[in-house]
C-alpha cells in the first residue's frame, strides 16, 4: 500500500509468498500445522516485532518502539529500557529481553544515525552487565557484530562497546579465548560483509565521488574488525584461520578495495594490511606480488589520513619480504614517485613521515646506491629533499621544516658514513649551498632552524680532520660574503646586515651550543655561552679515551683559533666599512665573540693581539689597537657604543688593570664621548665593578657621580608639569636608584641629591600608573622605582621628613586602590606589600602615617564603598595593626553617629508600625534638622559591606556589636526621611545570612526610656523581620540566647510588642494571657498593643481565632474608657479586627454603633485641629490622622462598597443605610476639603515618612467616599474659562476642576492615583454633557453633535505637550526596539524606564489622563456619541499623540518581577514569578509604593493595551500612516507582547457566542483554533449554509484580520457577497470586537431572511446600535440609518441622497 498523499509506483507489487510466511513462523518456534490446527492458543508466542507476548507490558511498549524506523523514537525507547533495567532488581526480568537485543542488535548497531549506535551500545552496557553468563549462549551470534562495533567510526559508541568487552572479558587470555570460541562465526560473518560491501560500491559510477554511506561505514568496520580479531587472538592459534583468511585473499575483491574513492575506506585498507603484514607474515607472504606494488607505487600518496600508513607498511614490507625491490620497477616507477613526493616536502605529511626517510634509506640496495649506476640516486634523493625543505614557507610551517631538516641530516650523515668515498667534497657540496642560501635569502625556510640542526650534524662527525676542513670552508665562505671585492656576485644583491645577523645566529649556535635537548625551533640568543659547555661525549670516537681526550682538545683548539679569524674578519670589515649600515650588526657579532660568559674568551684575546707575556699590557693594547678605532667610528655613525664600551670595561675587570691602566683608559673614553647619554652610560657600567680597587678609586677621585647627580638636578627642578621635560631612560635611572639604595648612600650623593632621585622616582610612576599592569612589574624601570621605595620605607623614620617620601607613599597607597577598582588584584597587592613595609617599619612617625592612610582610604569611600575588593584590602591592612583599626573605627563611628533627634527620628518608623513602644516622642514636634543624606546613606552603606566582610574572612577588626545598631538606627532614620534603603536592607540580608554571624540579644530594660533598651530592640525587629522572610535564618533561630528579666507587667509588655515575629505555637499561647491582660483596670497602652500585633501575625499566619477570645476582645472594647494614650492602641485594635474575615460575621449591632462613633468623633475632633493649623501639630496628632484614616477606608470598603446583592440581608442594609445617613456624610464632608487641600500641607513635610504615611491614608480613605457626596459637595467653588459652555452642575464642575488640579499639578504620587479612581467615578457623570448638539434640523433624527472635552483637561492637556517632549528627549526615554544583525531585539541593560525623580509626577499626571479619556469611551452606549468622541479624537490629534508618547515609554523588556505569587504567562506559557506589563494592568493603589521604578512604563504598557482594545481602528490608522522604521519598531513589540493577549481574548469572546446557537431564522455555531489563530462561524438555515473563516494576523489588530467565505450553498452571489461586505465594514471600520461583528452579521442574515430591506450605506439591515433603516429618500425610495446618513452628510458636507443625490 502506498503511502498517503502519494502515489503508488507502477510494478512494484509481489505477490504473497507462502513459503516466506512458513519460514517466519518457524524462525519464531511455531508450526503452521499447530497454528491452524488451533492446538496453539493465538494469546502467547511472538507477535509480529518478535516480542514475547507474555512479558510484562510496560516491557512489551518499549519493545515496540526500539522497532520503528525513527530515530528520535528508537532513542527514547533505548532510555526507556535502560531505566526499566536499572529499576527491575530480579535478573529474569531482564533475561526475557536477550533474544529480541540479540536478533536487532545488528541492525541497531549498524544504524545510519551516530545517535542510536551510541545509545544501542549504552543499553547493551547497561544489560550486559548484569547479564553476564547469561550472555554465553548468544555469544557467538551477537560477538562478530560486537567487533564491529568496537571499531564504530563514532568514537563515543566505539569507546562504550570495547568497555563492556574488556569489562565481561577481563585480561588478555579471556579476551583472545572468547574470539576464539566464535572464530567461524565471526569470519563467516566478516567475509560476507567484504563481499556483499564491495559488491555495492563496485556498482557505483567510477566518476562518482560519493558513495553510499552506510556500506562505506560497514566495510570500514569490517576491515578494522579483522585486524582486530587477529590482535585479540593468541599468535599460535592464527594459523587456524589460514583457509578462511586465504578465501578473503583469494576472491581479489580484498585486493580491489585500495580502488574505491574513499579516504575513510582506503585509510582502513590499510590499517588492516599493516596488521595482516605484522601479525600473520607466514600467510600473507603468499599474496607479497599483489602487496609490495601496491605499497610501493602508492607512496606519492597526498591524503594526510592515509599517507603515514602507506609509510608504514613500505617499513614493514622492507623488514618483513626480502626481495621486495626484484618485485618492483624501481628505476621506472618506485624512485620518480620518490623523489616527486620529497620535492613537494612530503606534502605536508612530515610528521608521519620522517621517522621512515631513514630506515629506507638503509634499506635500499647498494646497487641503487651505487655511484657507477646511470641513476644518481644520492645526488637526485638530497636534491629532492633539498626542494623539499626550501619549498616550505610560512612562519606556522617551522616545525615541518625542523622535522624534515633533521631527517635530511640523518640522511646525509648515514651515506656520509656507508657510501662516500671523497667525504669533504660530499659534505661541501651538500650543506655549503644551504648554509649561502641562508646566510642571504631573507625569505629561506630554514633561516631560524638550521643552525641548531646544523650543530648536532657537527657534533656526530667522528673524524677531526674532516670537521675542522668543513668548518674553514664554512669561515672560507663568511669571507667571501663580506668582502665585496672576492665576491663573485655584485654588492647591491647582498643584504650584509641580514648576512651579519644570520652569522651570528649560526656562529652562536656552533661556538655555545643550546641546552635543549629536544631542538624543535631555534631562537636568537642575548650572548654566548661557554665554549667548553659543549658535551666532551660529542665528539667520542669508538676507540680509547685518550683519543677521545685527544680528539676534544684538538677541537676545543680549533674553536678558539676559529672564533678569533672570526674576529678579525669582523673587525677588519668594520674599519674598512665603516659608512655601512651593517657596521653596527658586524660591530654586534664581534663584540659577542668575545663576550666575558665564555671562559676562553682570556686565550682569544691573547691570539687576537699576538701576546701571551704581559697580560697588564693586554687592556692596553686591546683598547688601543681594536675598542678605540670601533668607539670613533661609532660616535661619527651615530651608532650604540653599549657592546663595545661594556666590553672594554669588562676586559679592565678581567685582567685586573692597575689603577694606571684604568685611569688611562676611562679618561681616554671621557675625552672621546662628552655626551650626557654617553657619561650614564658609562658610570652604570663602571658601577657595576664597585668592587674593584682600581675603579672604586677612580669614582672617588674624579666626582663622575656627583657630575652626573648635577645634571638630573639641572632636569627636574626645571619639571613643574605633570610631564617630565627629558626621556629618562631606565639604563639612568636604574643607575640613581642603585646609587641611593646602595649601603653607603651619602659616601656618594649629598641629601639634596637623595631627595631629586626621589622625586624623579615619584614623577616617574605618576607617568607610568595609568598603563601599569600585572605584567610590567617585571620592567626593569618599575623594579627600580620599586627599589627605592623599599629603600624610603625600610626606613621611614628618618626619610619621612622629606615631602617627597611622602608623596612617593601616598602614590602607592592612590595605585593600590585605582587597581582594585579595576579589578587588578595582584597588581594590587604587590603595590600594597610595598607601601605596607613602612607602616611595619615606623615608630616616632607611625601616627602620622596612620593618620595619612585613614583620610586617604575614607576620600575614597563615596565612590568604592560598595567594592569588596576595596574593603578586603583595608581588612587586610587594619586587622594586625589595633592602633590603626582603633583610629579607623573612631573616625568612621563619627560618621555614622546620632544625636537625640536623630535618634527619636528612627524611633518614629517603629512606632508607627506598631512594634516599637509608644511615649512621650509622639507628643512632642521633632526638629527636623537638614543633614547631608547622601553622605550618610554612603557611609552607612560603606560600614555595612565592611561588617559583613569581617565576618565572611573571619577577620575582625572590632566588635561590631555596638557598630551594627548604630547602622541600624541609621536605616529607620533613612526610612523616616523617605530615602531609599533597598541596598542597605540587602545588606542586612547578607549580614544575618552569615553562618559567623553570631546574634546575642540583651532586651533588659535598664530605663523604661533608654536610648540602649530602644535601640536593641530595633536591632531584634529587623533581625525578625529578615529571619521571617528566609526560612535558613528561622532554623538557627534556637541558638540564639535571649535575655529576659521580667519584673513587672510594663517591662513584660514591652517585649510583647514584638510579638508581630513570633511563631504560631508561640501566638496562639501568648493571646490568652494579653486579653485576661486588657481585661485588667491596670492595663496599658502596651497591652494593647501586644494584643494588636499578636492578631496581625494570626492574619498573616492564617490563623483562625476561636470565637470564645473574639468575643472577649469585643466586651474589652466595648466597656473600658477610651484615654488620651489608648485611643491610638484602640483604633489599629478595631482595624486589625475588621480585616480578620471570621470577624466581622461576629459583628452585633451594638459593636457597629460603637466603632462608627468612634470614626464619626475622631474625625470631627481631627477636623477641628486642622482649622487651627496654626497651633502645634504633634506626631500623635499626624498617627491619629494616619490610623483613623486607615480605619475609615476599611470601614468605607466594608459598608460604601458593598454590593447589591448583600443588601438582601436587613441587617446588612440597615448598618448601609445608617452609615449613609447618620455617620459619613459629616465624616467626608468634612475629609474633602481636608484632601483637596493636601498639596499645601506637602510643601514642607513631603520628606518625611509619617507625612506620606498619613497621605496615603487620607487618600485610601477619600477613595471610599460615596458617589452622592462626591457628587454634592461643599468645596470652594472653582470653575474655569472654558466652563461657560458646559451643562454640568456647579458641584459637579467644582469637584472635577479640584481633582484634576490634583492630578496634574501635584508630585504626590497617591494624590495622583487617588484623584484618578474619583475623576473615573465621575466620568458617567461627566460624558453626557460633553456631547453638545449643534444643528435643530427636526428632519434627521440625530442632529450635528460635537464632544467638547472640559476646560481643565484641555488646558492639562496643552500644559504638559511641550514639557512631556522635552523631559523624553532630555532623559533620553524613548526607547527603540531595534535589531541587531541576527535578528534578535536589542534589549535595554536598564530594567525600566527612568525620568528625572523631580519630573516623574508630569509623566504620571500625563498617562492618567490619557486612561481618562480612554475610559470615557465605555461611557458612551450609543454607537453615534461614540464615533462623535472618536472623532474628536481624531480631530484633536489626541490618538497621535497618546501612542507617540506612550511608545516611547515602554521598556524593551516589559516584564516586572513579582516574588510573592506566580503566575502562568499568557506569551511564554511558562509558570514564573516575572509577570508581563501588558498581562497584568497596573494598580493604581494610593497605598502602593511611592518610589517604584515600574510605576511610568507600566502605566505606558496599560495605556497602549487599553487604546489597542478600545480604538483599535484608530490605532491601525495611525500606524499605517508611519514610516517604516517606525511601523517596524511598533509591529516588533505588538506582535511580541500584546497581540497574543488580545488575540485569545477575541477568540474565547467568539467561543462563548455558541450559547447563541439558535437564530430568529436558522442555526449559528462559531468555533475557534487557536494554533492557527482562526474562528469559523457557521449559519446554517434548511438546506442553505454559509461558513466564513476569520483569521486573525499575528501582530493584530494593527493588521486587518482576513475574512473568507469558505462555503456559501443555497444563496446567490450577490447575497453573500453583500454579507462579506457588512462583515468587513463591521470588523475594519468600527471599534468593536470580533464577536459584536459575528453578532450583528448573524442579525442582518436574520433579517434579511424575514424580507426587511438594507441600508444603501453600510448594506447591513441593523446597525451597530441595533436599529433598522427607517430614514426613506422621497426620490429613489431607498432606507438608511439615521446614523449612516448622519455620518454621510458629516463627511460629504452635503445634505443629498448618496443613492441619487436629490436633496433630502
Amino acid at each position: 500500500m502506498s503511502k498517503r498523499g502519494t502515489q503508488r509506483t507502477r510494478g512494484n507489487l509481489k505477490p504473497a509468498s507462502s513459503t516466506k510466511a512458513t519460514a517466519t513462523l518457524l524462525t519464531h518456534g511455531i508450526s503452521p500445522f499447530a497454528l491452524f490446527s488451533g492446538e496453539l492458543p493465538m494469546t502467547n508466542g511472538i507477535d509480529e516485532y518478535g516480542i514475547d507476548n507474555d512479558i510484562d507490558p510496560e516491557l512489551r511498549v518499549i519493545l515496540r518502539k526500539l522497532t520503528k524506523k525513527d530515530s528520535t523514537t528508537k532513542i527514547r525507547a533505548f532510555d526507556e529500557l535502560r531505566d526499566y533495567c536499572d529499576a527491575k532488581e530480579s535478573d529474569d526480568k531482564i533475561r526475557v529481553i536477550l533474544p529480541f537485543f540479540v536478533f536487532h542488535y545488528r541492525k541497531w548497531s549498524t544504524d545510519s544515525d551516530q545517535r542510536v549506535r551510541d545509545e544501542c551500545q549504552s543499553t547493551f552496557d547497561t544489560i550486559g552487565m548484569r547479564m553476564k553468563k547469561n550472555l554465553l549462549p548468544h555469544l557467538k551470534t551477537i560477538l562478530p557484530i560486537w567487533l564491529m562495533a568496537q571499531c564504530d567510526s563514532y568514537a563515543p559508541a566505539a569507546s562504550k562497546a570495547k568497555f563492556l568487552y574488556t569489562k565481561l572479558f577481563t585480561g588478555q587470555n579471556k579476551q583472545a579465548e572468547v574470539v576464539y570460541f566464535a572464530r567461524n562465526e565471526i569470519m563467516s560473518t566478516l567475509t560476507d560483509e567484504i563481499n556483499q560491501c564491495s559488491d555495492v560500491l563496485k556498482d557505483k559510477k567510477e566518476n562518482e565521488m560519493e558513495t553510499d554511506d552506510a556500506h562505506e561505514r560497514r566495510l570500514t568496520e569490517v576491515l578494522l574488525a579483522l585486524g582486530l580479531f587477529l590482535n585479540y587472538l593468541e599468535a599460535n592459534k592464527r594459523s587456524d584461520l589460514t583457509s578462511q583468511l586465504k578465501i578473503i585473499f583469494d576472491s581479489g575483491k580484498f585486493w580491489k578495495l585500495d580502488k574505491i574513492k574513499s579516504i575513510q575506506i582506503r585509510s582502513s585498507f590499510y590499517r588492516c594490511l599493516y596488521e595482516l603484514i605484522n601479525l600473520i607474515p607466514d600467510v600473507i607472504r603468499e599474496y607479497k606480488t599483489k602487496i609490495i606494488p601496491l605499497v610501493f607505487y602508492a607512496i606519492n600518496e597526498t591524503e594526510p589520513k592515509l599517507c603515514p600508513l602507506i609509510w608504514d607498511c613500505l617499513i614493514l614490507c622492507l623488514d618483513t619480504f626480502d626481495d621486495c625491490w626484484l618485485l618492483v620497477n624501481h628505476q621506472k616507477a618506485f624512485l620518480p614517485k620518490l623523489y616527486a613526493f620529497l620535492r613537494n616536502a612530503c606534502h605536508g605529511n612530515v610528521f608521519g613521515v620522517k621517522d621512515c626517510l631513514l630506515p629506507l634509506i638503509q634499506k635500499i640496495p647498494s646497487t641503487i646506491i651505487g655511484e657507477d649506476t646511470n641513476n644518481h640516486f644520492i645526488e637526485n634523493y638530497f636534491q629532492a629533499m633539498e626542494e623539499g625543505i626550501l619549498s616550505i614557507k610560512g612562519r606556522q610551517q617551522m616545525n615541518n621544516v625542523s622535522s624534515l631538516l633533521k631527517a635530511y641530516m640523518d640522511c646525509l650523515l648515514h651515506i656520509l658514513e656507508n657510501h662516500s668515498t671523497d667525504q669533504l667534497v660530499f659534505l661541501n657540496d651538500r650543506l655549503l649551498p644551504l648554509i649561502r642560501r641562508l646566510l642571504t635569502d631573507k625569505d629561506c625556510s630554514i633561516r631560524n632552524v638550521y643552525a641548531r640542526q646544523y650543530f648536532h650534524f657537527l657534533n656526530s662527525i667522528q673524524s677531526f680532520r674532516l670537521y675542522s676542513d668543513h668548518l674553514n670552508s664554512v669561515l672560507s665562505l663568511f669571507r667571501d660574503l663580506i668582502n665585496p671585492t672576492a665576491t663573485t656576485t655584485t654588492n647591491e644583491s647582498i643584504d650584509l646586515k641580514y648576512i651579519f645577523q644570520q652569522s651570528t645566529l649560526l656562529f652562536e649556535t656552533i661556538l655555545s651550543p643550546p641546552k635543549l635537548k629536544n631542538l624543535r625551533f631555534a631562537a636568537t640568543t642575548t650572548s654566548f655561552s661557554d665554549i667548553s659547555s659543549v658535551d666532551s661525549t660529542t665528539f667520542q670516537a669508538e676507540d680509547d679515551d685518550d683519543d677521545n681526550i685527544d680528539n676534544n682538545n684538538q677541537k676545543e683548539h680549533y674553536l678558539v683559533q676559529f672564533t678569533t679569524d672570526l674576529c678579525r674578519y669582523c673587525f677588519q670589515f668594520c674599519t674598512e666599512n665603516p659608512n655601512q649600515s651593517s657596521f653596527e650588526h658586524s660591530l654586534n657579532l664581534f663584540t659577542r665573540l668575545l663576550n666575558s660568559s665564555m671562559s676562553n674568551d682570556v686565550e682569544i684575546i691573547k691570539k687576537l693581539i699576538h701576546t701571551n707575556d704581559n697580560i697588564n699590557s693586554i687592556p692596553d693594547v686591546f683598547y688601543l689597537d681594536y675598542a678605540r678605532p670601533l668607539m670613533k667610528i661609532a660616535i661619527e655613525q651615530h651608532f650604540s657604543l653599549d657592546d663595545i664600551l661594556e666590553l672594554t670595561i669588562q676586559i679592565l675587570y678581567v685582567f685586573d688593570s692597575s689603577e694606571v691602566v684604568v685611569e688611562r683608559v676611562l679618561a681616554d673614553l671621557i675625552k672621546l664621548e662628552s655626551s650626557r647619554r654617553f657619561y650614564f652610560l658609562l658610570a652604570s657600567i663602571v658601577c657595576r665593578y664597585e668592587s674593584s680597587p682600581s675603579f672604586h678609586t677612580w669614582l672617588q677621585a674624579h666626582g663622575v657621580l656627583e657630575q652626573l647627580l648635577n645634571m638630573t638636578a639641572s632636569v627636574t627642578k626645571t619639571s613643574d608639569n605633570n610631564d617630565l621635560n627629558f626621556p629618562v631612560s631606565t639604563e639612568e635611572f636604574q643607575l640613581l636608584s642603585s646609587l641611593l639604595c646602595s649601603s653607603k648612600p651619602a659616601q656618594f650623593l649629598t641629601s639634596i641629591q637623595q631627595e631629586q632621585i626621589v622625586y624623579l622616582a615619584c614623577r616617574l610612576l605618576e607617568q607610568q600608573a595609568p598603563s601599569l599592569n600585572e605584567t610590567d612589574t617585571h620592567n626593569d624601570l618599575i623594579q627600580s622605582i620599586d627599589h627605592v621605595a623599599k629603600h624610603l620605607f625600610q626606613n621611614i623614620d628618618k626619610t619621612y621628613e622629606n615631602q617627597s617620601t611622602k608623596n612617593l607613599f601616598q602614590l602607592y597607597i592612590q595605585n593600590d586602590i585605582i587597581n582594585l577598582i579595576r579589578k587588578n588584584s595582584d597588581l594590587s597587592l604587590h603595590q600594597r606589600s610595598i607601601w605596607s613595609i613602612a607602616l611595619k617599619q615606623s615608630v616616632t612617625t607611625r601616627n602620622e602615617l596612620y593618620n595619612q592612610l585613614i583620610n586617604f582610604i575614607l576620600s575614597y569611600i563615596p565612590t568604592q564603598s560598595d567594592n569588596d575588593l576595596f574593603i578586603d584590602m583595608i581588612i587586610t591592612i587594619f586587622q594586625d595593626e589595633n592602633l590603626l583599626s582603633k583610629k579607623l573605627y573612631t573616625k568612621l563611628f563619627e560618621r555614622i553617629s546620632l544625636d537625640k533627634d536623630f535618634i527619636c527620628e528612627s524611633w518614629i518608623f517603629g512606632i508607627y508600625h506598631g512594634w516599637l513602644l509608644p511615649d512621650q516622642t509622639i507628643e512632642i514636634k521633632i526638629e527636623n534638622k537638614a543633614f547631608a543624606e547622601y553622605e550618610r546613606l554612603i557611609d552607612v552603606q560603606f560600614l555595612s559591606l565592611l561588617v559583613i566582610r569581617q565576618y565572611e574572612l573571619n577577620s575582625y577588626l572590632w566588635s561590631n556589636d555596638d557598630l551594627i545598631r548604630n547602622l541600624i538606627l541609621n536605616y529607620y532614620l533613612f526610612q523616616y526621611r523617605c530615602i531609599d534603603t533597598q541596598q542597605i536592607y540587602r545588606l542586612f540580608e547578607r549580614l544575618f545570612h552569615l553562618s559567623t554571624f553570631n546574634i546575642e540579644f540583651n532586651l533588659i530594660e535598664k530605663s523604661f526610656l533608654s536610648n540602649e533598651f530602644y535601640s536593641e530592640l530595633i536591632y531584634y525587629h529587623i533581625y525578625c523581620q529578615i529571619k521571617d522572610k528566609h526560612l535558613n535564618i528561622n532554623q538557627r533561630d534556637d541558638s540564639i540566647q535571649y535575655t529576659f528579666i521580667l519584673n513587672n507587667n510594663d517591662e513584660l509588655n514591652s517585649h510583647l510588642i514584638l510579638t508581630s515575629f513570633f511563631r504560631e505555637s508561640q501566638a496562639k499561647l501568648i493571646i490568652p494571657y494579653l486579653i485576661e491582660q486588657c481585661q485588667d483596670e491596670r492595663r496599658s497602652e502596651l497591652t494593647l498593643a501586644a494584643l494588636n500585633q499578636s492578631l496581625l501575625r494570626m492574619n498573616k499566619l492564617g490563623i483562625i481565632l476561636d470565637e470564645h477570645y473574639l468575643n472577649n476582645i469585643l466586651n474589652i472594647l466595648l466597656k473600658f474608657n477610651v484615654s488620651s494614650k489608648e485611643i491610638l492602641q484602640l483604633i489599629q485594635l478595631w482595624n486589625t479586627l475588621l480585616n480578620h474575615g471570621s470577624f466581622i460575621e461576629s459583628l452585633k449591632h451594638s459593636h457597629w454603633d460603637n466603632v462608627l462613633c468612634l470614626i464619626s468623633n475622631l474625625f470631627q475632633n481631627l477636623t477641628n485641629i486642622q482649622q487651627q493649623i496654626n497651633q502645634q501639630f504633634t506626631l500623635r496628632t499626624e498617627f491619629l490622622f494616619i490610623h483613623a484614616s486607615n480605619l475609615l477606608a476599611t470601614i468605607g470598603k466594608l459598608l460604601t462598597n458593598n454590593n447589591r446583592s448583600d443588601e438582601t440581608d436587613e441587617f446588612r442594609k440597615q448598618l448601609y443605610d445608617e452609615w449613609l445617613l447618620l455617620y459619613s456624610k459629616e465624616i467626608y464632608q468634612g475629609l474633602l476639603p481636608l484632601y483637596i487641600a493636601l498639596p499645601s500641607a506637602l510643601n514642607e513635610f513631603s520628606a518625611f515618612y509619617v507625612t506620606n504615611e498619613m497621605v496615603k491614608s487620607i487618600c485610601c480613605a477619600i477613595c471610599t467616599i460615596p458617589i452622592d457626596y462626591l457628587l454634592s459637595n461643599n468645596l470652594k467653588p472653582l470653575f474655569h474659562s472654558e466652563d461657560h459652555q458646559s451643562k454640568l452642575p456647579e458641584s459637579i464642575q467644582t469637584v472635577f476642576n479640584h481633582l484634576y488640579r490634583l492630578l496634574c499639578l501635584t508630585s504626590n504620587r497617591p494624590l495622583q492615583f487617588s484623584s484618578f479612581h474619583l475623576l473615573n467615578r465621575l466620568l458617567v457623570h461627566l460624558s453626557p454633557a460633553l456631547i453638545l448638539t449643534t444643528n435643530n434640523n427636526e428632519a434627521i433624527a440625530e442632529d450635528d453633535k460635537t464632544c467638547r472635552l472640559p476646560g481643565s483637561m484641555l488646558e492639562a492637556l496643552e500644559r504638559t505637550e511641550n514639557t512631556i517632549k522635552q523631559l523624553l528627549n532630555e532623559n533620553d526615554i524613548a526607547e527603540e526596539h531595534l535589531l541587531d544583525d541576527n535578528d534578535h531585539e536589542i534589549i535595554s541593560q536598564s530594567s525600566s524606564t527612568t525620568v528625572k525623580s523631580d519630573k516623574e509626577h508630569v509623566i504620571i499626571g500625563e498617562l492618567l489622563n490619557y486612561k481618562l479619556l480612554l475610559n470615557l469611551i465605555s461611557c458612551y452606549k450609543l454607537v453615534e456619541e461614540r464615533y462623535t468622541y472618536k472623532l474628536m479624537l481624531q480631530e484633536k490629534k489626541l490618538v497621535d499623540r497618546f501612542l507617540s508618547i506612550v511608545l516611547g515609554l515602554i521598556p524593551a523588556n516589559p516584564v516586572y518581577n513579582d516574588p510573592l505569587s506566580m503566575q502562568v504567562s499568557c506569551i511564554t506559557k511558562k509558570l514564573t514569578h516575572s509577570k508581563s506589563m501588558f498581562e497584568n494592568d497596573v494598580q493604581l493603589s494610593p497605598n502602593s509604593d511611592l518610589y517604584s521604578s515600574y510605576t511610568i512604563p507600566h502605566l505606558a504598557c496599560s495605556v497602549y493595551f487599553q487604546c489597542l482594545s478600545s480604538i483599535p481602528a484608530l490605532v491601525r490608522e495611525w500606524y499605517h500612516n508611519q514610516a517604516k522604521r517606525i511601523r517596524d519598531a511598533v509591529d516588533r513589540v505588538t506582535q511580541k507582547y500584546v497581540s497574543p493577549i488580545l488575540i485569545q481574548r477575541e477568540l474565547d469572546a467568539a467561543s462563548a457566542l455558541k450559547d447563541i446557537s439558535v437564530g430568529e431564522a436558522g442555526l449559528f455555531n462559531v468555533k475557534k483554533h487557536s494554533n492557527t489563530r482562526e474562528i469559523t462561524a457557521i449559519y446554517n438555515i434548511e438546506t442553505s449554509r454559509v461558513e466564513i473563516c476569520i483569521r486573525l494576523p499575528a501582530n493584530y489588530p494593527l493588521n486587518y484580520a482576513n475574512i473568507e467565505c469558505t462555503h456559501h450553498v443555497g444563496f446567490t452571489k450577490d447575497q453573500w457577497n453583500k454579507w462579506m461586505l457588512q462583515l468587513k465594514t463591521n470588523l475594519m471600520q468600527n471599534n468593536g470586537d470580533i464577536s459584536d461583528g459575528l453578532l450583528i452579521w448573524k442579525q442582518n442574515i436574520d433579517k434579511t431572511m424575514q424580507g426587511i430591506e438594507e441600508c444603501s450605506i453600510c448594506y447591513c439591515i441593523l446597525h451597530t446600535n441595533n436599529e433598522l433603516p427607517k430614514r426613506t429618500c422621497r426620490t429613489c425610495k431607498k432606507k438608511f440609518h439615521d446614523a449612516c446618513l448622519f455620518r454621510w452628510f458629516r463627511s460629504s458636507n452635503k445634505s443629498t441622497c448618496p443613492h441619487c443625490r436629490a436633496n433630502f
